[in-house]
């Protein structure tokens, strides 16, 4: 424990090893002579970390061997209106309108400042997340401009020097937002966005955009995997630096790393997608003071974290450090169901769960052989709801009559929900995304209550049993969930 706590922190003790022998030992830069409001990018090609003073408009470059070097002073107007990142070649910095628009390039080697696009300022998308991909296309989404809150995606294309909106099935049921954070895996987006404008809803939202079928689909398990947690920078405070998420990701294990802040602690965020984990890494443990911005280096194969060393305030020497993730150290913990646990104590709730899990198979087999022998070819009573699902139509049969769902919008898409339940053989579903389904076009919540609860006792009253309720969620108490009697249904198609 006590090796790997040394090496979290190793750059952050420049007295341990000699000046030069560490990736980026002695790189140090005085936030308190400098300013502190800045862009930060990195080059996975060459591992050298950008940063853009936007107050004195001045460009450093922290080499890998500890070097930091003025490379420019930039326009005032191109560092205070513009987002940065670097191109995927790592050629060069990409500077764009903070509501999109207009594009510059900036030629690392030759210096040379040119402008790439034939489009204008567009001030619609203030706030929009961002990333870059395939050299130097810049995918954005979400923002606000005259009045509005967007939830679309756009592409810079530089061929034509124009942003083109991406076309994408399920674009509707994205919230429109703004401080979302996007990036690509793969031939997948995703887009993590909380609600913006003093909702009750804290969790974000989480979507993916699978770019071969261009068909956006919500990811559930991730969403009750980040419930409580925020993932907006802008909530942080003035102590994170603008960074894009391009190079946010370490792609092969499909981890995304994010900063957040909790009564003056920094905290390094890892969400693992191919797990559905989530990791919470107190940087204080390892001396790691107001980080600023984090970046994955696909070179070391370890995490890069600028921040400062010292507790005391003021913050002034700014440094680079380097994080190997240890899942079961001290000082990290892991999500699961919404709550807070130990990495040490995960393989001991595997274990309990296994064991339960196998109990309850016997269980459940031994019960299904009982009835089998007390009511031989009775399987049709104990399933009084046959849905038939069709192309053509929904079909609800309930105890031996049929019932007309295509009457009414509401009744029809409910039973469309329940029938894909049990297809997927889901038991709950929060009742916020069932609202989303079967009010699609409906804001009022109080309206939505006293028809949703309409729709259950027409049901409920139907069955002659309570096939579906209302209840709390047996894992997060916050939140309500419509949960199905399974056993009660068959699915015929």
């Amino acid at each position: 424990m006590i090796k790997t706590f040394i090496m979290g922190v190793i750059l952050g003790l420049l007295s341990v090893y000699p000046q030069g022998e560490e990736p980026y030992e002695g790189a140090e830069l005085d936030l308190n002579t400098r300013g502190s409001n800045h862009s930060a990018a990195y080059s996975q090609s060459t591992g050298d970390i950008f940063l853009l003073d936007r107050s004195t408009h001045e460009l450093y470059k922290i080499g890998m061997d500890g070097s930091v070097e003025i490379l420019d002073a930039l326009e005032e107007e191109l560092s205070n209106r513009r987002r940065m990142e670097i191109t995927t070649s790592g050629d060069a910095l990409l500077f764009w309108d903070i509501g999109v628009g207009r594009v510059f390039r900036y030629d690392i080697e030759s210096g040379e400042l040119s402008r790439i696009d034939t489009s204008r300022d567009h001030r619609t998308m203030f706030g929009h997340a961002a990333t870059v991909t395939d050299g130097e296309y810049i995918y954005a989404i979400g923002g606000y401009g005259y009045w509005e809150l967007r939830n679309f995606l756009i592409r810079f294309e530089p061929e034509s020097g124009q942003w083109e909106r991406v076309e994408a099935g399920n674009t509707d049921q994205i919230i429109r937002s703004r401080d979302g954070l996007l990036f690509q895996i793969g031939n997948t987006f995703y887009y993590l966005v909380e609600e913006y404008g003093g909702t009750s809803r804290h969790s974000p939202y989480v979507y993916k955009l699978d770019s071969e079928l261009s068909v956006w689909n919500r990811v559930y398990d991730t969403e009750r995997l980040l419930a409580g947690f925020t993932i907006s920078a802008s909530t942080s405070g003035n102590y994170q630096f603008r960074h894009e998420v391009t190079n946010r990701v370490d792609r092969e294990a499909k981890k995304l790393g994010y900063l957040s802040r909790d009564t003056g602690t920094s905290y390094l965020n890892l969400l693992n997608l191919a797990e559905n984990s989530h990791y919470r890494v107190d940087l204080s443990s390892l001396n790691i003071y107001d980080a600023r911005a984090v970046f994955f280096s696909e070179k070391l194969n370890r995490w890069l974290i600028l921040g400062h060393s010292q507790a005391p305030q003021p913050r002034s020497s700014l440094r680079v450090y380097i994080y190997e993730h240890d899942p079961e150290a001290y000082f990290v913990e892991v999500t699961v169901a919404g709550r807070y646990l130990p990495a040490s104590v995960i393989a001991i709730g595997f274990i309990i769960i296994i064991t339960g899990g196998l109990i309850l198979v016997m269980l459940f087999r031994n019960q299904e052989s009982e009835v089998a022998e007390d009511e031989p070819g009775s399987g049709s009573a104990s399933k009084p709801i046959v849905i038939q699902d069709n192309e053509e139509e929904l079909t609800v049969t309930i105890n031996g009559g049929r019932i007309p769902t295509s009457r009414d919008a509401s009744m029809e898409k409910l039973w469309l929900v329940i029938a894909e339940m049990v297809k997927s053989n889901t038991e709950s579903i929060l009742i916020s995304d069932l609202d989303q389904k079967i009010f699609p076009n409906q804001t009022q919540q109080s309206n939505n209550s006293r028809r949703r609860k309409k729709l259950f006792g027409l049901i409920n009253d139907t069955c002659g049993f309570d096939f579906i309720k209302e209840e709390r969620s047996k894992v997060d108490k916050r939140y309500k969930v419509l949960t199905v009697d399974l056993y009660r249904v068959l699915l015929e198609d």
